[in-house]
């Protein structure tokens, strides 16, 4: 990781005091970081604190991108075959916030590899869930969410799109009415996702903690939607 930073131009920022920055890149939970191009162009987004090794094979992945776009793209229409390299455009383009590119690429992994068994469209299907959030197309970034969770075999992204996934379905509350029966789905659908990741046994101190405190929030908004019930059926 130490060689790998070398090739990278690491920069902190308090986006409780750099707003702008914040709005720019739709930060919405901390820590985030993010990979972008040397014009601020974003190739590759992370929500939370990832372990070492999930850290060092994004900074790996997005120094080739940043590097081999181009080259990346040739490669692909001319072996349509090569799933890591699909995926990996995917992704990046998915980050850029480009859906019809990004669906072609993903469309076609999906076609080679259905159930994702490589493993290569996990980091697009959090990229296009982050996509989607960040547009507060909520609904949208559950169905990709599900997509990484359900078949992804890395913990630490496992982790990170539950997490994502029961944000989503908490936010996407606010597109029903706070009485109804679709409100109340998508509450117990986030705090299922948030039980199922407090159980996993590789989830970070941080990511334990986010989930934590999303659940009191998950908790106290199912309660007072139990006693919005009760008042109407007095």
């Amino acid at each position: 990781m130490i060689e790998l930073s070398g090739q990278l131009v690491p920069v902190k920022v308090d986006c409780d005091k750099e707003e702008g920055l914040q709005k720019k890149y739709n930060i919405r939970a901390y820590p985030t970081i993010i990979f972008a191009d040397g014009k601020g162009k974003v190739l590759g987004k992370i929500r939370g604190a990832p372990n070492a090794k999930y850290l060092t094979e994004k900074m790996q992945q997005y120094i080739k991108v940043n590097n081999e776009l181009v080259q990346l793209q040739a490669k692909f229409e001319a072996d349509p075959t090569d799933l890591e390299t699909g995926g990996l455009l995917a992704g990046v383009y998915a980050n850029a916030g480009n859906d019809s590119l990004a669906r072609k690429y993903i469309k076609a992994v999906e076609k080679a590899d259905p159930d994702n068994q490589k493993g290569y469209l996990t980091e697009a299907y959090l990229a296009m869930g982050d996509h989607y959030v960040e547009q507060e197309k909520f609904s949208s970034a559950v169905k990709y969410y599900e997509q990484a969770y359900t078949t992804s075999k890395d913990p630490a992204a496992v982790s990170e799109a539950r997490y994502n996934g029961a944000l989503a379905h908490f936010e996407s509350r606010k597109e029903a009415s706070d009485k109804s029966k679709n409100y109340e789905k998508r509450l117990l659908a986030a705090k299922e996702q948030l039980d199922l990741l407090l159980k996993m046994a590789e989830i970070t101190d941080e990511r334990k903690k986010q989930a934590e405190e999303l659940l009191v929030e998950v908790s106290k908004e199912i309660e007072a939607y139990n006693t919005r019930r009760g008042d109407k059926g007095k």
